[in-house]
C-alpha cells in the first residue's frame, strides 16, 4: 500500500500511517509513503521532481523506487514514516499563513520569517510525535515547506492569500 496523501486525523491528531496501524495492522506493515515538493502539473509535464519514500521495512522501498522513478523523477528513502508524513501535512498550515502575509502585501522579509520560524514549530512538533529531527530538513519538511509556501500552484497558499 502506497499513501500518497497528507494530512493529520483532526479528532486524534494521528498521521495517516497511525490511522493504518489501528484499523488495518497487516497492512500497515506493507505500507510505504510518499512526500516531497511536488506539484502535480509539473510532474505531469515531466519536469524534474525528487520526493522521499518511506516505509518502516526497509525492503518495501526498492519495489516502490521501481514504481516511481524515471528520467525526470527520483525518489529518495527513509525509514521515518511519522517525519515524512507530518512534514508533508504541518507545512500547509505555514503555507496558508505565507499567503495571508503575501496577500497583505508584508513583504518577502515577513514571509521569509514565517518560513523559518514555521520550520522550527514542525521540527519541535515533529520531533514530539516520534519523527526523526533530519527528516525535516530533507525534501519532505524544508523542500516541501519551500514550495507549498511561494507558489500560486499551491492550494494552501493561494487560500492565504485571497
Amino acid at each position: 500500500l502506497i499513501n500518497t496523501s497528507k494530512g493529520i486525523e483532526q479528532s486524534s491528531m494521528k498521521p495517516i500511517f497511525s490511522i493504518f496501524k489501528d484499523v488495518l495492522p497487516r497492512v500497515s506493515k506493507r505500507y510505504v509513503t510518499i512526500s516531497g515538493p511536488s506539484f502535480a502539473y509539473d510532474v505531469a509535464s515531466g519536469l524534474p521532481t525528487s520526493v522521499t519514500l518511506a516505509a518502516s521495512n526497509s525492503l518495501l522501498l526498492p519495489v516502490a523506487m521501481k514504481i516511481f522513478e524515471n528520467q525526470n523523477f527520483k525518489t529518495y528513502t527513509s525509514k521515518d514514516i511519522v517525519g515524512v508524513e507530518l512534514g508533508g501535512s504541518l507545512k500547509n498550515v505555514i503555507a496558508i499563513g505565507c499567503g495571508m502575509v503575501k496577500g497583505a502585501n508584508l513583504g518577502e522579509n515577513a514571509c521569509t520569517a514565517l518560513m523559518t520560524r514555521g520550520l522550527s514549530e514542525i521540527i519541535d512538533l515533529g520531533v514530539a510525535m516520534g519523527g526523526n529531527i533530519n527528516t525535516f530538513y530533507g525534501l519532505s519538511g524544508l523542500g516541501d515547506l519551500a514550495l507549498t509556501c511561494n507558489s500560486m500552484q499551491s492550494r494552501n497558499f493561494t487560500l492565504g492569500l485571497n
